[in-house]
């Protein structure tokens, strides 16, 4: 049986582990289960705040890793993918509030121009005068943690994050 308890230990182990564990238990879990822990899987895996698989530091030298994580996360036939792609059947019963405060600044300083794109409009957050967070598709709350976690690393040179960026610039077009 799940429980919030258990996903925890599952998070913090190591990524390796972590993706051995969750692909066994994602599968058990109900739309509803999952819709309350998904966040909380994504933020552990991209590291809004001070936990993360530091996906950064994955390179060849570490190609057994990079290979659990990619089959974890693919698209294809991953099951953080297959776990998101359940949840996106019972959309608009399950959508995600993603935080403002996690997108690059530039992102940040065009939507509080409150000049929304179509591709926002009608699924904004605000609190007073401020638009504090998006809703988003179990598929697009995923995306928007994976690019926001690729281009908020510091240490990427300009032009390939300046690349980065317009992945979202793309999505809120």
């Amino acid at each position: 049986m799940f429980t919030r308890h258990s996903l925890v230990s599952i998070l913090d182990l190591a990524p390796i582990d972590a993706c051995i564990q969750l692909s066994a238990q994602l599968p058990r879990m109900t739309v509803q289960e999952l819709h309350v822990e998904l966040p909380y899987v994504i933020r552990r895996i991209f590291g809004f705040g001070r936990f993360d698989w530091s996906l950064r530091d994955i390179g060849n030298d570490r190609a057994h890793l990079f290979s659990i994580i990619q089959e974890f996360l693919s698209p294809w036939h991953g099951e953080l993918w297959k776990a998101l792609i359940r949840l996106q059947d019972h959309t608009p019963q399950f959508t995600f509030q993603f935080s403002i405060s996690d997108l690059p600044i530039h992102l940040r300083a065009k939507l509080a121009s409150l000049c929304l794109p179509d591709i926002v409009r009608g699924r904004t957050t605000t609190t007073g005068q401020h638009l504090t967070s998006l809703t988003l598709d179990p598929i697009e709350y995923f995306l928007f943690h994976l690019l926001s976690y690729v281009v908020s690393d510091q240490q990427a040179p300009v032009n390939k994050n300046r690349r980065l960026e317009f992945l979202f610039d793309f999505l809120l077009i």
